[in-house]
């Protein structure tokens, strides 16, 4: 029982931790261990329900009705068949068409292997079959093994009868018609014995102890056996040796291999024929392990019955050994005994005795259990135990080829299944195992979907979250995501070392991994990835001080996750890890106490609720496994594994050995199981599922494919379920929201997000966002109002069926504070390349913003924060300043198109708040006009069998790809387009970027094409200049790239990228294609491409629009590229006109410390057009100009009287006073340009009225 429990444990360890990074070549040493350990446990399960069986007889389940009529639909797949283990030709049939097939889950048959007809399953025998054989001197006796028990046919195969035996193992019959048995199989001492089959009682009897019989070996364990046409006996020992008998009864046994052996031998195989004159013909190999390259000690040749040997060359394949895998299959032409041939996964044969090889490097069967058989017709079949193929041309002097023979075998063993969540959804994914398909759909059986490749996903579990049905992915060793149609997204996600599954919670989009550990430090270091599906993910690792030795991850939810810990000292231990925010990790022992769980879940909605799955019961706790509850007591459970419905957990399903259950009370004391095995086969269960969205309830086989039922599909109701939603937000800020859709009124549907008012009523709610499935992104609305009493509420749209609602507990939503002075923020001074933004604050505060061009959607919270907008580019304009408190806070804006408008949006954040203020709009249209471009033209275009399909940008540094223009299979109108949506940065100087294009061809000829490709770098409308060719070149394949780079001295800014594609034969020899020419074929896309700079530019403007002389102007400034540590900046004043030939120095002997105040001159005569712009010293730059700005005198207007006694009106540029002075009244006027006193200005002495003007400049003193 032991050796029962270690494999079956082999078993799971092995299809729990996947290997990672595997490529197809290396699969040998992944494939022997999977499938050996699968066999090994699936005999030693066998084993132990053969000694199970006559006690669970006597043992009734109880259950409260008989079992309930639920019908089971066999969904397969097909394409996974495999557990083949052995296959025979039919002797009884002349043509030798027929075959049989022993597999893990039976008997099968076919009536004509070669015209690739259909198998069918022999309903008496519902046992793994191990092997057939048939007597070759009465054909009508057939014998099958089940490993441990037998079948017998003695009318050829039409009627089986059932045998008892503790010996039925490996059989042949010998020439005589004797039947043998031998438990022996390559590299597996645990039996080693051949047993004699006895007519008369019907039992194997001990013939031949291998031990006891060839003593004189140390310890001998037999590979082989075979016999010759005089029935003499052949052993093959795992050390090389071959002992053969002195007659059919045994006798007297020598060595007949008399060459050198080898001293890494494990395996030898034994063929023997015959030759025309009866000689005796031998083969014989010999091998290292089963999957080391070049595994092959020896293959020799006996021609006198082994008395004398000669060693055969080694078949090669491109300098490799002839591939071995777990054993080889032998057969020997029954005519010619030239002609030999050797399966192992790979098929070579000889037609001159093994002097040379044929081999065929393209027949790889990536199995094992291999079998060659060959009727006597010579019809060839090659059998492993996940394939089966017909072989064609073997002995012919040339290369094999085969042909698939699994039409409609339904023995598949689906260990591990996904799914997505949705209504009647035929969608598949099993975890897989081999190069074989993962993915499959189908409303019967289920069929492979050929679009996912089926190297990519190789042995890797598959995830699916059940509330984000378009969320799926595996590791591999990277995490990999894709679509239902089988896309890859292009983003992968680096594990770095990880060994083992994940846990996947699923309403948090966390993943759990374990790292590594170490038993000196006693420490163990897990990880989990944050934001799974978000192309945003983290990784973090989690240290937790206790030593666990290769732990396993089970079910997590929130901070937590569970896991079994394996280590000899606390074998079978269940952990809870808890994660602390500065990710350290606590442990908390839970669980029963050395009782092995197989299943682990933690309740979605209360991760103090577990259930918790071994082989023979299900346990379940409420208080996070401080106790537990037997809910199996009632069953007479083995091998038992459970699903629940998450929305009610009285609904629980369990797959047992005798049948499949469910109860619908389960949280009480003693649940009521009721039986729904209903029509389901005999056979073994394993795995259930249950999918939420439509009560689809599936179990799998062992070896007999998947079955499903929707018995259950008129219990769930229509509903929605809320997963995941935030419960504090800001104004304009997006929020993800998940939600289970369950019932029929999801199929075809959509779904709307809408927010109520502060109050929680939806009578003037607001819509926010709109989906298909979930989850539904949407924003908060900038005009909402601070409140704790907002509610969201998710609603279906198809009125053809109910419509179906659901309603959030309250969230909160807060606005920050405003603080904006009156009449701002404002954009002014707007030049060809930006403006000014001006935003003054009442308080001391942050001021963010961004600009976008008008017409694009209202910026998100996180991408005004960020910077990036929804294509993952970051905005050309986006940042933020400290402004302080009733300051002028002039920000400059640069980089922008000349003439193009844009909508710029403003926010306001206080230090102490956790919200910005809503966000302010402007429009601004940028000085100039727009740079225009000639439109070529391909006169016949679109007719042609050449266009430009994808446009990207390969980034060096960060080793990512951004598509500007995404796959697409036609033109726009007149063969020309410009696509402006996405810019790409580029530095001048700088090489990091690569142009890479995808020529589409509708022919598939790839004829020679040109390509060329332009940027304006001075933004004079054509690409004539110097350097603005980038390439123009004759291509003859469809993926050019080119390097996309310019000059370093290229002035930042947009520009414009011209691409262009044609025939090369329209153009001339010696000749370029032109940027404006028309040509017949070919097609023009524009796109923008955004020139940084790391030489010196300056960027110079203010923050009025009209100044005064004396008046205090702000004077802001944007530099690029460095500046050596004496350089100073001066400011300079144009003349009336904006001309700087008489320039005014306004400031000079600045560092680079800006904005700067400076204060306009008195002498400064008035003028509508005058400019800044500011010069540095070292390097010499001069700036671009500001925009134009206008000084004259601000008028200040006195017209009511004045309060009695003394009264100062000062720093002013221009007085004019209409005021009444009298009485007491004393009035002093101080300009800085003129005084001027309108004429019903009233000054009376008499009564005491005075005044004094004064024109004092700008110094008031």
């Amino acid at each position: 029982m032991k050796h029962t429990y270690l494999l079956f444990f082999a078993l799971f360890a092995v299809l729990s931790f996947p290997a990672k990074g595997q490529n197809p070549v290396n699969y040998d040493t992944l494939l022997f261990a999977q499938q050996q350990a699968k066999k090994d446990a699936f005999l030693a399960e066998i084993l132990k329900r053969k000694a199970e069986e006559q006690n669970n007889k006597d043992q009734n389940t109880v259950k409260t009705t008989a079992s309930l009529p639920v019908d089971w639909k066999p969904r397969g797949p097909k394409a996974l068949s495999e557990g083949f283990k052995d296959f025979h030709f039919d002797l009884n049939d002349p043509s030798e068409k027929k075959a049989w097939l022993g597999t893990y889950s039976g008997l099968w048959y076919n009536k004509d292997v070669l015209a690739d007809s259909s198998w069918h399953e022999v309903e008496s025998v519902k046992e793994g079959v191990f092997s057939i054989a048939q007597n070759p001197v009465n054909p009508l006796e057939m014998v099958i093994s089940t490993f441990g028990n037998f079948y017998i046919s003695i009318d050829g195969g039409e009627t089986w009868n059932f045998h008892e035996s503790s010996y039925s193992f490996y059989l042949k019959y010998n020439p005589q018609g004797e039947l043998y048995s031998c438990s022996f199989e390559p590299f597996n001492s645990l039996f080693n014995t051949v047993y004699k089959f006895n007519r008369s009682t019907y039992e194997f009897e001990t013939f031949i102890d291998i031990q006891a019989t060839f003593w004189q070996d140390s310890d001998p364990i037999a590979t082989s056996l075979a016999f010759d046409h005089d029935g003499l006996i052949y052993v093959g020992l795992a050390s090389g040796k071959i002992y053969r008998s002195s007659s059919s009864t045994g006798g007297s046994w020598s060595n007949i291999m008399t060459l050198s052996l080898s001293n890494q031998s494990q395996y030898t195989e034994i063929a023997i024929g015959k030759d025309s004159n009866n000689n005796k013909i031998l083969y014989a190999l010999n091998t290292k392990a089963p999957y080391n390259q070049n595994s092959i000690n020896w293959i020799r040749k006996s021609n006198d019955g082994g008395n004398t040997w000669v060693n055969l060359s080694i078949p090669l394949f491109s300098g490799v050994h002839f591939n071995f895998r777990g054993n080889v299959s032998f057969h020997v032409d029954k005519d010619d005994p030239n002609k030999f041939a050797m399966f192992s996964g790979s098929l070579v044969y000889s037609i001159n005795g093994g002097s040379s090889w044929f081999t065929n490097p393209n027949f790889i069967i990536y199995s094992y259990d291999n079998h060659l058989s060959v009727s006597s017709t010579g019809t060839a079949v090659a059998s492993g135990e996940q394939d089966i193929e017909l072989i064609a041309g073997l002995f012919s002097g040339s290369e094999i080829s085969s042909s698939d023979r699994r039409k409609d075998l339904n023995t598949a063993f689906v260990y591990d299944l996904d799914f997505p969540n949705n209504f009647n959804d035929s969608l598949l994914f099993t975890h897989g195992s081999n190069l074989r398909p993962w993915a499959f759909g189908g409303i019967d059986y289920l069929e492979p979907i050929n679009s996912f490749p089926q190297y990519y996903g190789y042995g890797s579990k598959k995830y699916t979250d059940k509330n984000e049905p378009e969320l799926a992915f595996f590791s591999d060793p990277s995490l990999k995501f894709f679509d239902r149609e089988g896309n890859f997204d292009d983003h992968n996600v680096d594990l770095g070392n990880s060994y083992g599954p994940l846990a996947y919670d699923e309403i948090n989009n966390v993943i759990y991994g374990y790292r590594f550990s170490s038993e000196i430090n006693n420490q163990t270091v897990f990880f989990k990835v944050l934001d799974v599906g978000s192309g945003k993910e983290r990784i973090e690792n989690i240290l937790v001080n206790k030593y666990f030795n290769y732990p396993n991850i089970y079910s997590s939810s929130g901070n937590e996750f569970l896991i079994q810990n394996y280590s000899e000292e606390e074998t079978n231990h269940l952990y809870r890890i808890s994660v602390l925010p500065d990710n350290t990790g606590t442990y908390e022992e839970i669980g029963l106490p050395n009782l092995y769980f197989n299943q682990l879940n933690v309740c979605r909605d209360n991760p103090q609720i577990i259930f918790g799955g071994s082989y023979g019961s299900l346990h379940f706790s409420l208080n996070g496994g401080e106790t537990w509850q037997h809910k199996t007591q009632n069953l007479n459970a083995y091998n038992l594994y459970y699903a629940f419905e998450p929305a009610n957990l009285n609904k629980v399903f369990v797959s047992i050995s005798d049948g499949v259950f469910f109860t619908n009370n389960f949280l009480s004391q003693s649940p009521i199981w009721n039986e729904i095995t209903g029509n389901f086969p005999g056979n073994e269960r394993n795995r259930i599922w249950y999918r939420e969205s439509d009560g689809r309830l599936l179990v799998s086989t062992y070896y007999s494919g998947l079955y499903s039922t929707d018995y259950f599909r008129s219990s769930v109701a229509d509903s929605i379920i809320f997963a995941k939603y935030p419960s504090s937000l800001c104004v304009n800020e997006p929020l993800k929201v998940t939600f289970y859709r369950n019932g029929a009124f999801s199929e075809h549907n959509s779904y709307e997000l809408w927010l109520s008012d502060a109050n929680g009523n939806f009578s003037n709610a607001t819509k926010i966002g709109t989906s298909e499935t979930s989850p539904i992104y949407g924003q908060i609305p900038n005009s909402a109002i601070s409140g704790t009493g907002y509610r969201l509420r998710i609603i279906s749209t198809n009125t053809a069926v109910p419509i179906i609602h659901a309603d959030s507990e309250p969230i909160e939503i807060n606005q920050g504070s405003s603080l904006f002075l009156p009449g701002y923020p404002q954009a002014i001074n707007e030049t060809n390349n930006g403006f000014v933004l001006n935003a003054p604050v009442s308080q001391n505060a942050e001021v963010w913003y961004v600009a976008v061009p008008s017409g694009n959607p209202t910026p998100t919270l996180e991408q005004f924060i960020t910077g990036i907008d929804s294509s993952g580019l970051s905005y050309l304009v986006a940042d933020s300043s400290l402004a302080l408190a009733n300051e002028s806070n002039p920000i400059i804006v640069t980089g922008l198109l000349a003439g193009t408008q844009y909508d710029l949006y403003v926010a306001t954040k206080l230090p102490g708040e956790t919200c910005f203020s809503s966000m302010s709009k402007l429009t601004v249209q940028t000085a100039g006009n727009p740079v225009s471009y000639c439109i070529p033209s391909h006169t016949n275009g679109c007719s042609s069998d050449t266009y430009i399909s994808e446009v990207g940008v390969y980034n060096y540094p960060t080793y990512s790809s951004l598509i500007l223009n995404s796959f697409n299979s036609g033109w726009s109108g007149g063969a020309y387009s410009l696509n402006s949506d996405k810019v790409e940065s580029i530095i001048g100087g700088i090489l990091d970027k690569i142009l890479f294009l995808q020529i589409h061809d509708f022919q598939g000829t790839f004829p020679k094409r040109r390509m060329a490709a332009w940027i304006d770098l001075n933004d004079d409308g054509d690409f004539e200049d110097d350097y603005e060719t980038l390439s123009n070149t004759s291509i003859e394949y469809n993926s050019p790239q080119l390097n996309l780079s310019v000059p370093a001295n290229t002035p930042p800014g947009i520009k414009r990228l011209r691409l262009r594609v044609t025939d090369e034969t329209e153009i001339e020899t010696g000749t370029d294609m032109t940027s404006c020419g028309t040509y017949i074929t070919g097609e023009t896309e524009d796109y923008l491409i955004n020139v940084e700079t790391n030489d010196p530019f300056i960027f110079a403007n203010l923050d009025k629009e009209q100044v005064g002389q004396c008046e205090i102007i702000k004077v802001v400034m944007e530099v690029t590229g460095s500046y050596n540590v004496d350089n100073l900046f001066r400011v300079e004043l144009s003349d009336s006109t904006g001309n700087f030939a008489d320039s005014t120095v306004l400031l000079s002997g600045l560092s680079a410390i800006f904005p700067v105040n400076i204060q306009v001159p008195h002498g400064i005569p008035s003028g509508d057009h005058y400019k800044l712009r500011v010069v540095s010293t070292d390097p010499v730059a001069v700036s671009y100009e500001s925009a134009d700005f206008k000084i004259s005198p601000a008028v200040y207007a006195v017209s009511a009287t004045l309060p009695e006694g003394l009264n100062e009106i000062s720093g002013k540029g221009s007085i004019v006073s209409t005021e009444n002075l009298n009485s007491s009244s004393r009035t002093s006027y101080k300009a800085w340009n003129s005084v001027i006193l309108q004429p019903d200005f009233i000054a009376s002495p008499s009564s005491g009225g005075a005044f004094k003007a004064e024109i004092v400049g700008c110094n008031p003193n």
